[in-house]
C-alpha cells in the first residue's frame, strides 16, 4: 500500500512563507503632568523563543525626563515589558512641551508598529512674573538703574515693553521720556 500527504493549501515553491512577530507600544498618546510617571508596555504579538532586544530613542530636547536605556529586553516566552517613564519636577517654567518615545528591533523579522508615543507634558509652573525694584538716582544725567527679576527661570526668552511715566518727576525737565522700549531676560 502507497500513502502521500498533500497540504490542504499548498504553498508555492515561489513564495516562501515568512514568519514575523511584532513588537508595539500599547499606547500611542497621552498627556502627563510634569513630576509624574508613566508606564509604557512594550507588547510582543507573539512570544519568542530568543530574548528580543528593543531599541529605545526618546527625543527629550530639554530634557525633561530621567534617562531612559537605549535598549530592552523582553525575555525570551514573555510577550512584554514595561518602561517607567519619570518626569523631573523642576521650578522652570517650560510650557506644554511635546516629547516622543520611539522604539525599533534589530532583527529583521521583527517590526515595529506602532512604533512611536507622542507624550504632552503639561508645566505645574506658570508663567515667570516679572518684578521691578524701585530706582533711586541724582540729577544731573545720573542714569537710573532699575533690577529687574523673574520670579523663575524660564527656558525661554522673556520679552516685555517698558516706558516712562509722570510721576512726581516730569518728563522733559526732570528726566527724559522713553516710549515703547522693549527689553529681554533671555532664557
Amino acid at each position: 500500500m502507497n500513502a502521500s500527504i498533500e497540504p490542504l493549501n499548498p504553498i508555492s515553491s515561489t513564495s516562501p512563507v515568512v514568519l514575523a512577530n511584532k513588537i508595539y507600544l500599547d499606547i500611542t498618546q497621552m498627556t502627563i503632568s510634569e513630576g509624574s510617571a508613566a508606564l509604557i508596555n512594550i507588547v510582543l504579538e507573539e512570544k519568542s523563543d530568543a530574548d528580543v532586544i528593543v531599541n529605545l530613542t526618546i527625543n527629550d530636547p530639554y530634557n525633561r525626563f530621567q534617562s531612559v536605556p537605549s535598549t530592552l529586553t523582553i525575555n525570551k516566552n514573555t510577550l512584554s515589558r514595561s518602561l517607567l517613564l519619570q518626569s523631573i519636577d523642576d521650578n522652570i517654567y517650560q510650557g506644554t512641551q511635546v516629547v516622543s518615545l520611539s522604539i525599533s528591533n534589530s532583527s529583521s523579522n521583527i517590526i515595529a508598529d506602532p512604533n512611536t508615543l507622542t507624550i504632552s507634558l503639561v508645566d505645574n509652573e506658570a508663567a515667570p512674573a516679572i518684578t521691578i525694584a524701585d530706582g533711586l538716582a541724582n540729577e544731573n544725567n545720573s542714569p537710573l538703574k532699575l533690577a529687574v527679576t523673574l520670579s523663575r527661570a524660564s527656558i525661554y526668552d522673556t520679552k516685555f515693553d517698558w516706558s516712562t511715566q509722570d510721576s512726581s518727576a516730569l518728563a522733559g525737565s526732570d528726566f527724559i521720556a522713553v516710549s515703547a522700549n522693549q527689553f529681554v531676560i533671555p532664557a
